[in-house]
């Protein structure tokens, strides 16, 4: 999917772009592929569950991923039960995963109780999503706007630097052919996109309300740093059936 395609042009001036590259062409560069976890259990009492469709899709990733001849060196989770369930389901070695709680979601739980008045639903339906994203972005905005003075328990500052620290030394110490794969949530890996791109926190809200369930976002790592190949990418989901592309 092309960035153009989820993000409004003034965000787009001065990207830094460079052309994707076969397996065979990685000589001089760490790739890190950001995995969206599959669909959860939005609606329930236990939001943390993948759905029946969220197992669905990390198949389809795990099947695609087979066909195509891909292989990670090395796989990450995220320690969220949605997030490592989808590595388990999507990897050819579950037994291997890496939990690493830096890629860890924000929880928006939190945030609507200290930046957005009380959670508009204790269990919100699949009816109440337009009005919940709504919500929640008013207090994604409250919780940066506060940076280090808010009361939730981990600021905005804290998320942002532990996030994108963490990507950098994967791909520091990592080999220079190296394909790594990295299980985590939408605000994280908008929030290592806008790092990239250097788009700011608006580029971040932008990036956060438009990732897919299962979406791939892939980054390259070299000498001048990371650079974006390619952005909530869901033609695995797509191929395998239409009805896994799914927002929330």
């Amino acid at each position: 999917m092309s960035i153009e395609h989820v993000l409004p042009v003034s965000l787009l001036r001065g990207i830094r772009r460079t052309p994707g590259k076969h397996r065979a062409d990685r000589r001089e560069m760490t790739e890190l592929i950001l995995i969206r976890h599959g669909q959860a259990s939005f609606g329930s009492s236990h939001y943390d569950r993948l759905s029946d469709r969220g197992r669905q899709q990390a198949q389809a990733l795990k099947n695609h991923w087979q066909r195509i001849g891909w292989r990670f060196d090395r796989t990450i989770s995220g320690t969220l039960e949605r997030q490592l369930d989808t590595a388990k389901l999507a990897s050819h070695a579950p037994a291997l995963i890496v939990q690493d709680n830096a890629f860890d979601e924000y929880c928006a739980q939190t945030l609507l109780h200290h930046h957005g008045g009380p959670p508009p639903f204790e269990t919100p339906s699949p009816r109440d999503a337009r009005h919940f994203h709504l919500q929640l972005e008013g207090a994604l905005r409250g919780w940066i706007k506060a940076s280090s003075h808010t009361s939730s328990p981990e600021p905005w500052p804290h998320f942002n630097g532990r996030v994108n620290d963490q990507l950098h030394q994967l791909a520091r110490t990592a080999d220079v052919d190296e394909r790594l794969a990295v299980f985590t949530s939408a605000g994280v890996i908008a929030c290592a996109v806008a790092s990239v791109l250097n788009l700011g926190t608006e580029g971040f809200l932008a990036l956060n309300r438009r990732l897919w369930n299962a979406s791939v976002t892939h980054l390259a790592y070299g000498r001048s740093g990371f650079s974006l190949l390619g952005f909530n990418d869901v033609g695995a989901l797509r191929l395998a059936s239409p009805e896994l592309v799914t927002y929330r």
